[in-house]
């Protein structure tokens, strides 16, 4: 029975990038970059991430919360129309939308935040970027990605990477793997966001 639960969640949470390289040719903003991520884990202010990801045989919508201290909500669906699956932790307990589940999948989600302190490299410092209808302060780097996925077999990507944070404030707000350098159909996408009404509380028993 747990063996079921850990591939079910498994699916959404394991789905992880180890970076084998990367490169940036201009001034490196590496360590700024990755001061903001370490920032968002260590803010105190509740998040939210939504992930969506273009695979060639499975792309999927994922959206992960988090309240301090210890809230967190994973939902994702593998395409449009598909039925929302929810997991929810409270500290060291997690349930799904119906009961609670074995507490050893609470250490699932810390894939969700120890990514945020993970070391990003090199980057390059685009200045001002136009995405959406809004201008951000951006940066880049090419990178060769390992992609392990519990679903399909192991494979190998070279991709560029952007991140861009809102000019005003220096908070994450996108984040993206695209092939060429322009930021059209990304292969994987993340919006940040920082809603004040997040509320993540267990399922009614």
């Amino acid at each position: 029975m747990l063996s079921q639960h850990v591939a079910k969640l498994g699916r959404a949470v394991c789905l992880c990038l180890f970076v084998g390289g990367n490169t940036a040719t201009a001034a490196d903003c590496g360590p700024k970059v990755e001061a903001e991520f370490q920032r968002l884990r260590t803010s105190g202010r509740a998040y939210r991430i939504e992930t969506v990801v273009d695979g060639d045989q499975q792309g999927r919508t994922e959206i992960f919360e988090f309240v301090p201290p210890d809230r967190m909500r994973l939902r994702y669906r593998f395409k449009e129309g598909d039925d929302w699956a929810e997991f929810v932790r409270v500290g060291g307990r997690v349930w799904d939308h119906e009961k609670e589940l074995p507490g050893e999948l609470a250490n699932l989600f810390d894939e969700q935040t120890e990514r945020l302190g993970r070391p990003l490299g090199a980057l390059e410092c685009l200045g001002p970027v136009k995405f959406s209808g809004k201008t951000y302060t951006g940066y880049r780097t090419h990178q060769l990605q390992f992609l392990l996925s519990t679903v399909r077999t192991a494979e190998r990507r070279a991709y560029w990477r952007t991140v861009l944070v809102d000019r005003k404030t220096g908070a994450l707000a996108h984040e993206m793997a695209t092939l060429e350098r322009q930021l059209s159909k990304p292969k994987w996408w993340k919006r940040y966001t920082y809603p004040d009404d997040i509320a993540i509380d267990p399922p009614k028993q």
